[in-house]
């Protein structure tokens, strides 16, 4: 892509952007609270049903996901 084509400069900071994340940096997972995501969602969203419940099943879904992956790694790890 040549300096002087539309689209270049954005192109470039967009780039940039995904150059300067920090991808190696990985977070701690936090407990899921379901009911405390369901309250925080009511009271701060008001209608959006099918939204909620979606976000809420997403939450659900991770959490089985988390309980799943630790209960491999302790079995993993006493098996060494």
């Amino acid at each position: 892509m040549q300096p002087q084509q539309p689209g270049y400069s954005s192109s470039r900071v967009y780039l940039e952007l995904l150059a300067d994340l920090p991808w190696q940096k990985v977070s701690e997972e936090r407990e899921l609270d379901l009911r405390a995501a369901k309250e925080r969602l009511d009271s701060d969203h008001f209608g959006l049903v099918k939204v909620k419940q979606r976000i809420i099943e997403y939450l659900a879904v991770r959490k089985v996901d988390l309980t799943i992956s630790l209960t491999s790694l302790i079995s993993l790890d006493r098996q060494l």
